[in-house]
């Protein structure tokens, strides 16, 4: 393990040395190291935490807030045009959310150290279309060849700013200038994070009856990607 890297930071010098190697593959290379790394404390903390008579649905929601609290100062930085200068705060940002979408996975059933959750999560964010997209993607990693030029290389940085910036969901993968729909956010909330129609449409500022129509819908899709996980 990197020095000073435990599980609730990042391992900046693994992070690093992919960067300048791969910086494309950041996305990737970040939620493979999450669960590898927070996924064994994720399961323990929820373990501890269910002993301890905490209800999933009281936990997952304080967790939400004190994540959102947390990386405020993190997500201020979505607005600015030095993306590239900022990557360290966009990683401490994803971080965070990693080590709460893995806990509040770990509180409601789902095994946080599966090595399918880094595919799962790239395809929920909306960095590849699929899971099985997601999974060969992380199965590439570290095989495509390193950019041999200055210009290549300055490209391959702003498309891994342009991929972070969709994982951790200030836009959208289709079009830059979007941020995600609400379906998209409605399966975060509902999926992960386990929170009800109504704590959703709460949350969202929509209906009831909106959400659960795009629940209904999200659902199609998680059947589709996860298969008997989806439920």
């Amino acid at each position: 393990m990197s020095a000073g890297a435990g599980a609730g930071e990042p391992p900046r010098r693994e992070i690093w040395r992919s960067l300048r190697r791969h910086p494309r593959e950041l996305p990737e290379r970040l939620l493979v190291l999450a669960v590898g790394r927070q996924g064994p404390e994720a399961k323990a903390w929820a373990q501890e935490r269910l002993a301890q008579g905490a209800q999933p649905l009281a936990e997952s929601d304080r967790l939400r807030r004190a994540t959102l609290i947390v990386s405020r100062g993190d997500g201020a930085v979505s607005g600015t045009p030095f993306f590239i200068a900022l990557v360290p705060a966009y990683v401490a940002f994803l971080w965070a959310q990693a080590r709460m979408v893995l806990r509040i996975a770990a509180l409601h059933g789902h095994d946080p150290t599966d090595p399918r959750v880094a595919a799962e999560l790239l395809a929920l964010r909306g960095v590849y279309p699929s899971v099985p997209e997601a999974a060969a993607a992380l199965e590439r990693m570290g095989k495509e060849p390193v950019p041999a030029t200055r210009r290549a290389r300055f490209r391959s940085w702003v498309d891994m700013v342009k991929r972070i910036l969709v994982l951790a969901a200030f836009t959208s993968a289709n079009n830059p200038d979007e941020k995600p729909g609400r379906r998209h956010q409605v399966v975060m909330l509902r999926y992960f994070a386990g929170l009800s129609d109504a704590e959703v449409a709460r949350t969202l500022d929509v209906s009831e009856k909106t959400v659960e129509r795009d629940w209904a819908a999200a659902k199609v899709f998680l059947r589709a990607t996860l298969g008997e996980r989806a439920h």
